[in-house]
């Protein structure tokens, strides 16, 4: 990450949780799963937002 972006002004946006939500716990940085079917957690990722719908993200933005 280039040294004038801090991580609390970043957020990962994503489908996966073992690549974009563990990717993201890894680097620091927030979460949103773009959770479209509803499926469960069950990998342990840290999740800061959820959504079901892309349209969503402008109430977290």
């Amino acid at each position: 990450m280039p040294e004038d972006i801090r991580p609390e002004e970043v957020m990962i946006l994503g489908d996966g949780l073992t690549s974009d939500m563990a990717g993201g716990n890894r680097a620091g940085i927030r979460t949103c799963w773009y959770n479209a079917f509803g499926e469960k957690n069950d990998v342990g990722a840290s999740i800061d937002y959820e959504i079901r719908h892309l349209y969503e993200i402008r109430k977290i933005l």
